[in-house]
């Protein structure tokens, strides 16, 4: 199944959902992470679509760009603002988890938005609640890639695994030695 701009990632029921309800149904299972209700089907959602996409090029790109795709579709107020929250705070760290495996564009786009971010906000760092870390484990793993929230208490060496810092991927395009253009993006952000 191939993902086309016009199709809707996003099917809202149940826990969040503005509107309740209880469409859908036959997708819900039993939760194997703790995952909110609302994004179980979210997740097997990515997964249908992607699933014969699997190891061809741009795999990892396309999935990357529907987490984006999805901030943009639960923002119409289909679901409680929280949930919105995670949402967003696990794609944008998704990002950074996913990076190296990212193509040069999209790199390139994620560098310029957190530069974007501390330029006009002022945020320097995406740090993820113990649920948001779950949902971004969960997310990482769609795509086979290891993420260790770690556990929920708030003690720094946890806080330190669900802290993401804009400058840390500086650093790494920096120490990688890739594309200089991804340079001039991070010295002419600042």
């Amino acid at each position: 199944m191939e993902h086309k701009p016009t199709q809707r990632l996003f099917q809202p029921f149940g826990e969040g959902y503005a509107g309740g309800g209880n469409q859908e149904a036959s997708l819900r299972k039993q939760n194997p992470s703790n995952l909110p209700s609302i994004m179980q089907p979210l997740l097997r959602r990515m997964q249908e679509v992607l699933e014969d996409r699997a190891g061809k090029p741009g795999f990892i790109d396309e999935y990357s760009l529907l987490w984006s795709d999805m901030i943009l579709e639960t923002s119409k107020g289909l679901i409680q603002e929280d949930v919105h929250r995670k949402i967003v705070n696990v794609s944008h760290t998704l990002d950074f988890v996913l990076f190296d495996q990212l193509g040069f564009w999209l790199q390139k786009e994620i560098l310029y938005d957190n530069a974007q971010h501390v330029k006009h906000s002022g945020i320097d760092r995406f740090i993820l609640t113990y649920e948001e870390g779950l949902l971004l484990q969960s997310a990482a793993a769609i795509v086979n890639i290891h993420y260790d929230p770690g556990g929920s208490e708030d003690i720094p060496e946890n806080l330190a695994k669900r802290t993401f810092l804009f400058a840390d991927l500086e650093k790494k395009v920096k120490e990688k030695s890739l594309p200089s253009e991804l340079d001039s993006i991070i010295d002419t952000e600042k």
